[in-house]
């Protein structure tokens, strides 16, 4: 509005200036009155001219900066809806696999927190797994792994050997990171809530994010191990 105002002001400045430079005597709309017209007044036409390119060239740009802006906030609003649609379905798979199961203490797992490990991009469109749940399972398995050997062999360079004790702070610590909550129990009942813990995560790792066929390096959980 400013710049058109500012347009239309030096345009009639300068028209005013050529009127009172020449005598154009009255009204005329004939080719040679109007060759003469245009002869007399180009600077305040040039003005008008200019003005308006400048002023179209900016609406142009205008419109496609509120075009973009629009196509972001539909880009973000689509982002949130698939963000918050795929954490419900997170939420309830988990709620419905853990009873299957039988783990039935809901305070036990916090799906918030594992959401987020999992999938740290899913606000933005991106559901693919981090790197750091991978980091988190690989350091789960390692803790199996510790117990299994120090049980199921007998050499005696292996400086590790097993107790129930340690293995549950370690298996407790590893899970918590992802946000499962298992508390210290006696031997038999620990294992038999750690194996359901284990068969939730193979079945949630397997149908959210496909590392049971496309990432080998990723473990399976409920497997045979030689401390049970």
């Amino acid at each position: 509005m400013t710049l058109s105002f500012f347009v239309i002001f030096f345009s009639l400045i300068s028209f005013y200036s050529d009127y009172k430079e020449h005598d154009l005597g009255g009204f005329c709309f004939s080719s040679i009155c109007i060759k003469n017209f245009t002869n007399t007044f180009t600077g305040g036409l040039r003005i008008l001219e200019n003005g308006i390119k400048y002023i179209a060239l900016l609406a142009a740009i205008y419109g496609a900066m509120i075009a973009l802006n629009n196509y972001k906030l539909s880009l973000k609003t689509s982002s949130l809806t698939s963000h918050i649609s795929h954490l419900s379905l997170f939420q309830n798979y988990i709620e419905k696999e853990s009873k299957k199961i039988g783990i039935y203490d809901s305070s036990t797992i916090d799906t918030f927190h594992w959401y987020r490990i999992m999938f740290p991009d899913s606000k933005r469109g991106n559901v693919e797994i981090s790197n750091q749940y991978k980091r988190l399972l690989k350091d789960l398995d390692e803790q199996i792994i510790l117990s299994d050997t120090s049980i199921s062999t007998a050499n005696s360079e292996i400086k590790y050997t097993f107790t129930n004790s340690d293995h549950q702070r370690r298996i407790i610590l590893a899970l918590s990171k992802i946000g499962i909550i298992l508390s210290r129990q006696k031997m038999s009942e620990f294992f038999e809530s750690e194996s359901n813990i284990f068969r939730l995560l193979d079945s949630v790792n397997a149908t959210f994010t496909g590392l049971e066929t496309e990432d080998k390096s990723i473990p399976k959980f409920n497997r045979n191990r030689a401390y049970l």
